[in-house]
């Protein structure tokens, strides 16, 4: 292909994408750049693409700027059981571990494929398991699938797939976990269909772990493929957070391309057979800084596991009544939310469960506290210390739609729905939870019902500015929610809401 963009120009683009997007193209791979521009430029509304370049780097790119971007220069090619050796060792290795330790306790398995494309990596997967699992009705599997491309989750929801998809498959996935459909195509069977949903998030941009966007306490986390299109900035980045969002012995698979072993610190390498994947066991990422020492008066200790149980409440003290201003409280209070938002949950949690000993804990501690439990799978305790909350606070709108967050990730499907009401009628402006109900009714098969419930909620987004943080949403700005809410009503029939009720 004759060159039709010129040199100075893709230079300038390919180093405004690995800013605005993460994404590397070297001088090697600019001919890739130019051929996705050239494509993507009529999509923008331009017949000349050095014009388009020009208009989209006079500003930030925007939300549907970079999905169609994402459709033009990433490559969504995918099919089922890609790479045999890294399922060999999720099948012998990994996840008979996992399994092993949940079974006759709490048996749940969370799983996320980070980058998943049109959904044959996340769907391989429910495979797996229900193969796996001859009793997995009585386990509550999440696996989240989510792209930055929403063309590939419109796929990857439909869960119908074309006979490439299938190269290299032995015959039985195809006659086991699929049905005939349309056209010499296959739709994935609803058993395993109901054990996935799927999610845009930019990897690049996007705050995660976070309880609201279910990218909390993963048991395993595949992200193949995806991080060698990143700088290795953007790489560590990215793996900090990803070890933010495992669970202590939670596992990270990358791509067989992707082993800078330097980049995925403090994760312990693992090797099976010609397969090495990344296990979380304690240690702090590269990219976080060390939180600010308190004040001299109230030095915060730094423990590695929080204490059995909170201590008693002085008699008629409610737990989550006091202020966090208070003097002696609040140097302890601000280590404890520097560890939080660094993902170091037992370290907030041991330093938030001494301050909730204390006449003076304000609510706002003892939500972070709900929340940093939460977002260790230990959902026991974090509904525990949301029940104990609620007694001195019961009209406080946004602990009942906490307690309907762990709910739902406990399977507890009416019971959330019943605190998230409650949180409604205590606060009709409370978007979240009307976001809530939406997919509640959706995940039920109520779509009237979800309609006016995601209604109310853009009637409400309307009055916020596209910028501004809800809050209780780990960082979710108004604008990012109402696109979500398009995106899911914009759905084909029989998608889903955006998370498995389990």
């Amino acid at each position: 292909m004759s060159q039709r963009i010129s040199d100075s120009t893709l230079s300038m683009l390919s180093s405004f994408v690995a800013s605005q997007m993460g994404l590397i193209f070297p001088r090697e791979r600019w001919s890739d750049l130019e051929k996705g521009m050239l494509a993507a430029a009529p999509h923008f509304g331009f017949s000349d693409a050095g014009e388009c370049i020009r208009w989209l780097m006079s500003a930030p790119l925007t939300r549907p700027q970079v999905e169609i971007l994402a459709g033009f220069l990433t490559v969504g090619e995918s099919y089922f059981f890609r790479d045999p050796q890294s399922f060999k060792a999720v099948e012998t290795e990994i996840l008979p571990r996992l399994l092993s330790s949940r079974r006759g306790k709490d048996q749940q398995l969370r799983i996320w494929s980070a980058g998943c494309s049109s959904g044959e990596e996340p769907y391989s997967l429910a495979i797996l398991l229900h193969r796996m699992l001859p009793d997995l009705e009585q386990w509550r599997v999440t696996i989240l699938g989510t792209d930055i491309n929403p063309a590939a989750l419109r796929h990857g929801t439909a869960g119908v797939y074309g006979k490439w998809s299938f190269r290299g498959t032995p015959p039985w996935l195809k006659s086991l976990y699929f049905t005939a459909a349309e056209e010499g195509r296959f739709r994935v069977i609803e058993p395993v269909r109901r054990l996935v949903s799927f999610e845009y998030l930019n990897l690049a941009e996007d705050s995660y772990p976070s309880l609201f966007t279910n990218t909390n306490a993963m048991d395993l986390i595949f992200c193949r493929n995806v991080l060698m299109y990143f700088t290795r900035e953007m790489v560590r980045t990215v793996v900090a957070k990803l070890y933010r969002s495992l669970v202590e012995e939670g596992c990270l698979v990358v791509g067989p391309v992707e082993y800078w072993q330097e980049s995925y610190q403090p994760l312990q390498a693992v090797s099976f057979d010609t397969v090495t994947f990344f296990r979380k066991r304690g240690g702090e990422p590269e990219a976080t800084q060390e939180p600010a020492s308190p004040a001299p008066q109230e030095r915060a200790p730094v423990p590695t596991e929080p204490a059995a149980r909170l201590p008693r409440r002085p008699e008629g003290r409610p737990l989550g009544g006091g202020q966090a201003s208070s003097v002696t409280a609040q140097p302890l209070y601000e280590t404890a939310a520097q560890f939080y938002r660094q993902g170091l949950y037992p370290q907030a949690v041991a330093l938030l469960t001494g301050l909730s000993g204390r006449e003076e804990i304000s609510l706002e501690a003892i939500t972070m506290l709900i929340k940093a439990q939460a977002n260790q799978g230990k959902l026991s305790e974090a509904m525990s210390l949301c029940e104990e909350a609620l007694k001195g606070n019961k009209l406080d709108p946004a602990l009942h739609h906490l307690r309907a967050e762990i709910l739902q990730e406990q399977g507890e499907v009416e019971e959330a729905r019943a605190s998230l009401e409650r949180a409604i009628y205590l606060d009709p402006q409370l978007v979240l939870a009307h976001f809530a109900l939406g997919n509640l009714a959706l995940w039920g098969g109520r779509k009237e019902k979800a309609r006016k419930h995601f209604q109310n909620a853009l009637e409400l987004l309307g009055g916020s500015a596209p910028e501004e943080i809800l809050p209780g949403s780990e960082g979710m700005t108004a604008g990012r929610l109402r696109e979500i809410i398009l995106q899911i009503t914009a759905a084909p029939q029989g998608a889903e809401g955006k998370r498995s009720s389990g």
